[in-house]
């Protein structure tokens, strides 16, 4: 229903079934936190969904009828009329994204232990504790099948924590500043998910997210900060 990030991480979409036995190397905390999920056929079909920058805000009703078709009720502010510039691009580029993952079945705030297990891959290292936290570092595989997400992911590094029996949050970052293509130099890539959970699927879902990168290409600099949270979600089944 809801893409759970900008174009940039393909929302971490897709349908590959791996098997368990080929990640046995995942400390076991971590790997019994991935495998809380809810049960089949179970997703979000509604959430509002808050989006802000530069100190501005959006607040939109996103409902899914069907997989790929959804209605979109803006909150705050109330009427389109009264969006400001900054405002009317978060206000586009939600719509956008969903009408770019029209044809995906699984975009859902509830994790996905499929997406977990391809983007950790097979590695994940405790290393250290943080509030109570256990934190654990890995180098993502994978951020789905887009190209530009496939020339990203070689330079990030990855962190995800535990409190007790669920994942907490997950950041993805680059620790130093690289070149994707020939065209684009990245300076900043750092986005950290929030998870919380949902009690009666035994798994959680993702709360929010705040993402900033700084890039340049062909003489223009961007600084994109971009926040999103996910408050009042419904849940239903594939036979509702």
């Amino acid at each position: 229903m809801l893409r759970t990030g900008t174009t940039i991480i393909a929302g971490l979409a897709s349908a590959l079934v791996l098997s368990v036995s080929a990640y046995a190397q995942l400390p076991a905390p971590l790997e019994a936190a991935i495998s809380r999920t809810a049960p089949a056929g179970v997703r979000s079909v509604a959430a509002n969904v808050e989006m802000a920058t530069s100190g501005e805000r959006i607040v939109a009703r996103v409902t899914e009828y069907e997989v790929g078709q959804s209605e979109y009720q803006l909150l705050h502010p109330m009427s389109e009329a009264q969006l400001s510039d900054v405002q009317r691009e978060l206000w586009d580029e939600l719509r956008t994204d969903e009408e770019e993952d029209k044809d995906e079945d699984s975009d859902t705030l509830l994790m996905s232990e499929n997406e977990m297990r391809e983007l950790i891959g097979t590695r994940a290292d405790l290393v250290r504790q943080d509030g109570g936290l256990d934190v654990y570092a890995f180098r993502p595989q994978s951020l789905g099948d887009d190209e530009d997400d496939a020339a990203i992911v070689a330079f990030l590094h990855g962190e995800i924590a535990l409190s007790g029996d669920n994942v907490a949050w997950m950041r993805l970052y680059a620790p130093e500043s690289f070149k994707p293509n020939f065209l684009t130099r990245i300076n900043r890539f750092d986005i950290h998910y929030r998870y919380e959970p949902v009690d009666n699927f035994n798994t959680v879902r993702l709360a929010g997210l705040t993402q900033h990168v700084v890039a340049s290409a062909m003489g223009q600099n961007v600084d994109t900060q971009i926040e999103m949270a996910f408050s009042d979600v419904e849940y239903a089944d594939a036979g509702r």
